[in-house]
Parts: C-alpha cells; structure tokens; sequence
C-alpha cells in the first residue's frame, strides 16, 4: 500500500534544467528591433501553445523559476482541506501558471481553482492572431483544471454564475494574488525620456477597451494638450501602445478612476493645470448626482469626460483633449487585492517586477 504521506509530498524545486527537460519545451528569441524585442534582450520559452516573456533585467528565466518555487511553495503550504482561489493578473500566454500547478502536492491540484486575468482574452481590439494564440494557450492550460478566463479585473469581479458573483465565492477559499513580470518601461527607455517628464510625468500600463464593452474597463484617461503636431504624434502613440496593452509614459494626462464607495481618485500629470483638474472633478461629480442609480461609476465617469472634452473644444481650438477608456493594470491589481481583504483564508500577493520576487501576506 503506498505511503499517503509520499502521495501528498510536492514535487522538488523546478530549476532551469529541468524545464529545458520537459517534453514539448522550447526557447526563441524574436529579430533585434522588433516589436517584440525592441533591446534584443526578450525571448520566449514555450511549452507547446504556453509561453512565458523573459527579459534579462525585468525578468529573466532564472527569476521566473524562482517565481514559480515561491508560489507554488506558499499554496502547499495553505491549511489542508481548504480551497485554494489562484488569481493571475496580467496572466498572458499561462506558461508560469501551468509550472505553478505542477510543482503542487497531488491534494493541492485537486483544491486549486484558476482565475486568469489578461486583456488578450477579448477579441474585441485585439488582433485575430493575438486573441487565437491566447485562446490556444487557455484551452491548453484548462485541461483538467479549474480554470476561468476573464479580459479584465472587472470582468472578472462582476461575473456571475447561477444568479451568483463566481468573486464572492471564491472569498471562502485561500486566496493567491499573482503579478507575474507587468508591463514595465525598457531602462533604456526611460533613460532617454527628459529629466522633466521623468518628474512630472507618471507610467501608464494597461489596454484600451472598447466602449460597447465599458463594463469591463476600470478607468478613463483624459489627455489635454496643444494642439499642435508632435502631441498629436504623442496622442497616436499612446492610442497604439494601449490598444496592444502596453505601456506609456506622460504628464499630459488624467487618469480617473472610479472607487467602490461611488466616489472617483484622480491622478495628474505635471502639465494638467489645477483648473483643469478641479474642472473635471466637479463635472464628473455633478454628472455621477444626476444620472440613474443603475449606471455604472465608470459609465457616469464616461459620461462626465464627454461633458469636459466638449467644453474645452468650444472654449480654445488650440487645445486637443481626448479620452481613452481602458483596463488599468496598476487598479486592477489593487481591486482584486482590495476585493479578498475580507476573505475567510489568507491572502497573498506573489510579485514577480524588475527581476525581484516578493511574497506579502495581505491577510493571515
């Protein structure tokens, strides 16, 4: 009769060995100057339709192995017999979750429930070979899992099943919070940004969504700048970056996000004038009072920007403004760890950014 205690016992550390081991495994490295290797130091290891990105100096394999030791060690370690809710922010291409799930005690992989979070997962803005590689990807990853899939925090927070919220179900369980490598700037990027925006600018990280889909999104940029040719230039860059979920960089911006007590935090850049900020808090906050109850904060956020956007274009026709609506890498971090502060388990959040691995207890 086999040892109960041997059955249970989680598999030793994975190590960069024995991932180049694994049947179906492989590494590449896309051209220099490509979108996807822009430094020449990005390359992708696979696991047939999984993939995970590595970077030498935002995160490197070595580091992501590490990643995977260290999340994988805190769920067995979780209390037995509890359920284990596993939330992936940024959860991309699902190599390191699958890794994750392997190097799980045979009870553990029986408790676990996946929640993936990536922007890749809606069609909508997406193009047809990024939504069918991620689609392969999640039908590989599901496999005798667990596993929902959601485009957004919000999506994920507001879904129900059965006349229930599948987020408020998952409260009872202990719960892993995991941001694994986010959209970060390239140093040498940032290195070449001026020492002025470096101070007055903040980073942006996220992907636009699509205003039949506003639900799904978290917050709204308002940008307001000269309408003159190199914003206009800015503005378009921004709008591609986002749209393929990335990342920018600008102190031209507001960025609006609505709070779950109804009211909205505000976060300019150094170029937005205090007027201008007070405008726009004044407006969205007479706009959210007067429109139905059954409106959602973002869409009464919407709402209030449009008013702005309007009154700035008759006011001066040397001023552009624009909003984007998008899903906000940074809130949704925050919403899904401020959603579990009350869960019955505990609560960690597993960070993997700039080559540092961290685990933080949010709840014991």
């Amino acid at each position: 009769m086999p040892d109960l205690a041997s059955i249970a016992r989680p598999p030793s550390p994975l190590t960069e060995g024995k991932l180049e081991r694994m049947p179906g495994y492989s590494r590449r490295q896309a051209p220099l100057g490509s979108i996807d290797n822009k430094d020449g130091q990005f390359t992708y290891s696979n696991l047939e339709d999984l993939e995970t990105t590595e970077h030498s100096t935002l995160a490197s394999r070595s580091s992501k192995v590490q990643m995977v030791n260290m999340a994988a060690d805190t769920i067995n370690a979780f209390s037995p017999g509890r359920p284990v809710t596993f939330i992936s922010v940024g959860s991309g291409h699902l190599l390191s979750e699958e890794l994750i799930h392997r190097q799980l005690s045979e009870e553990k992989k029986k408790d676990i429930r996946w929640r993936c979070i990536d922007p890749i997962y809606l069609p909508h803005g997406i193009s047809h070979g990024i939504f069918t590689k991620g689609k392969n990807a999640r039908i590989q990853f599901g496999k005798n899992k667990d596993a929902k899939a959601f485009s957004s925090s919000q999506a994920y927070l507001s879904k129900q099943e059965h006349g229930e919220s599948i987020a408020d179900g998952d409260k009872k369980s202990d719960v892993v919070v995991f941001v694994n490598d986010p959209p970060s700037i390239l140093p040498k990027d940032y290195e070449r940004m001026s020492a002025l925006l470096r101070e007055e600018g903040f980073l942006i990280r996220g992907k636009t969504i699509e205003e039949n889909e506003i639900k799904k999104a978290n917050a709204i940029l308002l940008t307001v700048a000269p309408n003159e040719q190199k914003y206009t230039q800015q503005l378009k860059g921004l709008s591609e970056d986002l749209s393929r979920g990335g990342i920018t960089f600008s102190a031209n911006m507001i960025k609006c996000l609505p709070q779950s007590d109804g009211t909205y935090e505000y976060i300019a850049g150094g170029n937005v004038s205090k007027t201008l900020q007070e405008k726009v808090k004044q407006q969205v906050s007479y706009t959210s009072e007067r429109l139905p109850k059954d409106k959602a904060p973002i869409e009464k956020l919407n709402t209030g920007i449009e008013i702005c956007i309007e009154g700035i274009g008759k006011a001066n026709k040397d001023i552009i403004a624009v909003k984007t609506i998008f899903s906000d890498f940074d809130r949704s971090v925050e919403q899904v760890v401020q959603h579990f502060s009350n869960a019955n388990g505990s609560v960690v959040l597993a960070k993997l950014e700039n080559n540092e691995t961290s685990i933080t207890k949010i709840k014991s």
